[in-house]
This record gives C-alpha cells, sequence and structure tokens, in this order.
C-alpha cells in the first residue's frame, strides 16, 4: 500500500526524517502512486536501510492535497507507522503511530465525493462505501437501502464478537443515552422519542414513568380506589373513588365514565330478590323471583311477595278486587276486560280461526264460542233473533244511523252524544231525546224551562195534531199524580161525536164551547149556586179608557161605586142598577 499526496513543492534533496515515496531518484512534481511492494527501496535521510516491521515514520512537513484532490484515494501501508490525516483546512498533519491494517489490505480510504456530507470514506475492492466519516463528526456505519450497518464488539477472553446492528426497513430516529451510568439493575426505557431514562425493574413491577405506547400509564401516581380508563395513546385517565354502593355509567364514546348518584345493596339479601329503585337508589325487593321459567309463561303473584312463572295468570283477588286486563290503544286510550263482580268460575274458549267479517261470537253455554252471522247474507236479520246480553252499536251519525233499514240506510237511530239518542230521516237531523229525556222534533235545543219537556219547531208553521175517533175524545191532560183524580186534574178535551171543547179543572169539567160557538158552564145552575158565574170587570169609577176593538163583539164594565153597568160601542154606554131598579140612561 501507499499514500498518494505530494509535498508542497518538490525538494532537491532528501533531508535527514524526510518520507520520499517513489524511485530513488526525485525528478517530478508529482510523484506517482505505487503499491508497497515497490516500495521496498524507502530512503530516510541520511541512510539506505529499508524499512521493517515495527519501525515508525513521521512527517514533519505540512503536505498539501493537490487542487483535484476531492475523490483522490490514499492506501495505507501494511506496516505500522504515523498517518497523515486531513484537518479543518484541508492539510495533512502529523497523527500517532498506528498498528498494521490487516482486514482492510484490499480496501481504500476516500475523500467523500464533492458536495456530500463526507469527508472521508472506506470502500471495498468495488468501490461500494462501507461507512462514512461526517464533516459534522458523526461515523455512518453501512449504507442505505444495501447494507445494514454493524457494530462488533470483540469479547476480550473468547473470539466470540458481540454485534449491534440496525433492523431491517427501520425508521431513522435517534438515540439518547441517559447522562449517569444508572443504578445497579434498573433498564433502560424510552420516552417514545428515543430519549432514554434507568428506570427500575423489579418484583413490584416499573419504578418510573413507562408511556401507554410502552405499556405503562404515562402518570407517577393514581387515585386511591380510583378506575383507569383509556384515553388512546396519551396518559390514562383515573376517576374519583365514588362513594359506597356507587356504579360506573358509561358516558359513550365522547365522554369518561362517572359515578352514578344512585346507589346500590353490598350484599345480598334474600334469595329470589331483585333490585328495584326508590326514585333516588336501588334497594333489594320484598317480593321473590324465580330462578328459571318455562317458555310461554309470564310472572305473576301466587301468594304475598312470592314471584312465580305460570301459563294460566289469575288477574285480581276473589272477593276482593275484580280482574282486569287493560289493553293500551296505539296512540291513546285503554280497553278494559273486566269480570262481572258476581262472576261464576268458568272458561272463555275462543275459536279457531280470526272468523269473518261481520260475525259476532256466540257461546254455547259452557263457554266455547264461535262466530256467528247474525244478519244473515244481506246484513239484516234473516228471523228472528233473541239475545240474553246487551247489544252494542256503533254510535253513528245522521248521515249514516247505527241502527238503520236496508232499503233506507239514512234513515234511523243513533249517537247524538252523551247518552242522547238521535233520529235520523234520509240522513238528515230529525229529532232526539236528550241526556234530559226532553224531546226535541226538528230543533237541537229544547224550549225555556218549565216548558221544555216536549220541543216542537218548524222553520214555518208549527203545531202538533191529536187524532181520535169519530165518536171518542182526544184529550190533553194535566197531571201531579200517577192514580186516581190527580192524573186528569186540569185537561183540555175535544168530544168528537158532539164537536163541543170542554176545559176542566180539579178534575171537573168547568166550560163548554158548543159545536156553534156557544160558550156556558159545563155544571148543572141552581138558585143556591156559588160557581159557575161569567165574570165581567167591576172598577170603582167610571171607565174612560178606549177598549181594543174585536169587530163583532162589544165590551162590558161596571162601575161599582155608582153602580153602572157599562158596554163600549164606539163610546160607554149605560144602564143603572141604583136602588135595586134597572134604569136606562
Amino acid at each position: 500500500m501507499a499514500f498518494d499526496f505530494k509535498t508542497a513543492a518538490p525538494e532537491a534533496a532528501i533531508s535527514d526524517s524526510n518520507l520520499l515515496f517513489g524511485a530513488p531518484s526525485y525528478a517530478s512534481a508529482s510523484p506517482a502512486v505505487y503499491p508497497v511492494s515497490t516500495l521496498r527501496n524507502l530512503l530516510l535521510g541520511g541512510g539506505s536501510a529499508a524499512i521493517s516491521s515495527g519501525k515508525t515514520f513521521t512527517v514533519n512537513e505540512t503536505l498539501s492535497l493537490t487542487a483535484s484532490a476531492a475523490g483522490q484515494t490514499y492506501t495505507f501501508p501494511s506496516v505500522g507507522g504515523t498517518v497523515a490525516i486531513l484537518n479543518a483546512a484541508n492539510l495533512f498533519t502529523t497523527a500517532n503511530t498506528f498498528s498494521p491494517l490487516t482486514d482492510v489490505t484490499s480496501g481504500t480510504f476516500r475523500r467523500g465525493p464533492a458536495g456530500t456530507v463526507s469527508i472521508l470514506q472506506l470502500q471495498d475492492e468495488s468501490n461500494n462505501v462501507l461507512s462514512n466519516f461526517t464533516k459534522d463528526g458523526y461515523l455512518i456505519l453501512g449504507r442505505a437501502n444495501a447494507l445494514s450497518g454493524q457494530l462488533q464488539l470483540a469479547n476480550s477472553g473468547s473470539a466470540n464478537i458481540v454485534t449491534i446492528q440496525a433492523p431491517t426497513g427501520s425508521n431513522a430516529w435517534t438515540m439518547t443515552l441517559p447522562s449517569t451510568a444508572g443504578t445497579a439493575d434498573y433498564v433502560l426505557t424510552t420516552n417514545g422519542s428515543g430519549v432514554t431514562t434507568w428506570s427500575q425493574v423489579s418484583g413490584g413491577g416499573i419504578v418510573g414513568i413507562v408511556g401507554v405506547p410502552n405499556g405503562g400509564t404515562g402518570l407517577t401516581a393514581l387515585t386511591q380506589h380510583g378506575v383507569l380508563i383509556g384515553n388512546a395513546a396519551n396518559n390514562i385517565n383515573v376517576t374519583a373513588a365514588g362513594s359506597a354502593g356507587q356504579v360506573l355509567t358509561s358516558g359513550g364514546a365522547s365522554a369518561d365514565p362517572t359515578w352514578t348518584t344512585a346507589t346500590f345493596p353490598s350484599t345480598a339479601t334474600s334469595t329470589g330478590t331483585i333490585l328495584r329503585a326508590d326514585g333516588t337508589n336501588w334497594s333489594a325487593t320484598t317480593s321473590t323471583y324465580p330462578t328459571t321459567s318455562s317458555a310461554g309463561t309470564i310472572l305473576a303473584s301466587g301468594s304475598a311477595n312470592a314471584i312465580t312463572a305460570t301459563a294460566t295468570p289469575t288477574l285480581g283477588v276473589a272477593g276482593t278486587t275484580a280482574g282486569t286486563l287493560g289493553l293500551s290503544g296505539a296512540t291513546s286510550g285503554v280497553v278494559t276486560l273486566q269480570t262481572d263482580s258476581v262472576a261464576g268460575t268458568w272458561s272463555l274458549t275462543l275459536p279457531a280461526s280470526g272468523g269473518t267479517s261481520g260475525y259476532v261470537l256466540q257461546t254455547d253455554g259452557t263457554g266455547i264460542s264461535s262466530w256467528f252471522n247474525l244478519f244473515g247474507t244481506a246484513n239484516t236479520w234473516t228471523a228472528n233473533q233473541s239475545f240474553s246480553a246487551q247489544v252494542l252499536l256503533k254510535d253513528g251519525t245522521a248521515a249514516s244511523p247505527s241502527l238503520a233499514f236496508s232499503n233506507y240506510t239514512g234513515t234511523g237511530i243513533y249517537s247524538y252524544g252523551a247518552n242522547a239518542i238521535g233520529f235520523a230521516i234520509n240522513g238528515v237531523y230529525a229529532a232526539q231525546f236528550d241526556a234530559s229525556s226532553h224531546l226535541l222534533i226538528g230543533t237541537a235545543d229544547d224550549g225555556v224551562s218549565g216548558a221544555n219537556s216536549i220541543t216542537v219547531a218548524a222553520a214555518g208553521d208549527c203545531g202538533m195534531t191529536i187524532r181520535s175517533g169519530s165518536a171518542n175524545y182526544g184529550n190533553l191532560y194535566f197531571s201531579d199524580s200517577t192514580t186516581g183524580t190527580g192524573e186528569y186534574d186540569g185537561y183540555v178535551r175535544y168530544n168528537q161525536n158532539t164537536q163541543t171543547m170542554t176545559l176542566g179543572t180539579a178534575a171537573v169539567s168547568r166550560l163548554t164551547i158548543s159545536s156553534t160557538g156557544n160558550i156556558y158552564p159545563s155544571g148543572a145552575s141552581s138558585t143556591t149556586m156559588t160557581d159557575g158565574f161569567f165574570y165581567i170587570p167591576s172598577v170603582a169609577g167610571v171607565p174612560t179608557g178606549v177598549p181594543t176593538s174585536v169587530s163583532g163583539y162589544s165590551p162590558m164594565y161596571y162601575d161599582a161605586t155608582n153602580n153602572y153597568l157599562y158596554v163600549y160601542n164606539g163610546a160607554w154606554k149605560r144602564v143603572s142598577f141604583a136602588d135595586n131598579f134597572l134604569t136606562q140612561e
């Protein structure tokens, strides 16, 4: 091997302790590169002996690179000596004595190519870079994307070698060692960025902060009796200890779990009890429940505080509470099925199918029911039907009465409202019995109080007809009793045979109007009669008013002071009853 460099200027003679490479005569300012095999005659100033193993030579003169020094090859000798090292000023200076290089006889050190961070490279015989010395003082072992770098440490007590090597395909990262040698039995732990610290590993676990990515918590202390909560790759969260009996409730995907305010019993109570909320906390029920149940059964109370699974539950308590089954509507309302208060013990067996539209359930007398066509094929009764229970009809409307006629479906009876029965004619309201049992005909508004039991109304003329036989009576009675003469205490009677009308009071006929218009008392007349008279107005004083005219009739008036009887015929005319004699005036 040989060094390839030149001196700052050619020397005319070789001085003591100076070093010459090449032939015995120094003829060129740029010495050639010679392999070590040709440098057997290496001259030292003042002598001609060749350098032998173990000799030391030095370079006392400052040497500089040629102008094209970048990329030149500097080949080291295979024997011991002093090597020239390139300094920051690109000058070769002396260095310490080195030992022979036995493993790189076919390799070379090269200055790094222009524009790279390397100032010195170690290459193999094929000029492949094996390692780099950078201008920042770094030593890079291996070659990126081709050769993993290795640092081999020889064993002083054996031929074994310990190798430190980068993993294949690893990311670029820097390992920073601790500032001290640490404590016995401590291990290196990383902060996730390559900065390592000493941590203790013992029977109690790792002492020191270990991050979540490395299996730790990232915390130096935990809340006593708290619960650990994951926080992705960040430090673990810890809940408060909570209160006795509380439970941890999930906060979902966006919040940590929290302790509930409701408390639970710390120990189980009686066998079969379950937890029940009292509005604030949870406590065990007094009632007990079964451990298992069969398919198709439900839980029911067979006795006080004892819940059992049964396929035939009994609702209600015999002799105390009627059994009730409530069925809630999808939007509102509840339909309730309930037994009669004095019901006997029997079973209702439903039909095997859903039946046909319009059919009704009927029983065979033992509780076995079947579907029955109540109205026949045309929604009409084909024969007399006998019902032993209530028949329920839909409410209906005036346009579609709930009870109508097959040929006149708009005529019939319907529910006019709460406790009212309406009557429709041809789809139009006609009459009703209202909730007070008043009969309203032609109107929905009853008459004035005291005369509203029957109200008859029409848009035009209105009236009521009583039609009787030609030889019979038509009567309108006024009654205050259900027996005796009180049933006709007052009346208006028309005799179709004699065509006379009689008015009666106190159950006695009082006044009759004949068929020819004569008016007379109905009772017998006598000289001793005290009733049945015709009365005219009797006032003290002369009449001065003008009576309302009624064609064909004249009013009468008696002056009780002067005993005059007056008749009005355009003016008041009088006759005198003075001295018990009638005198015309």
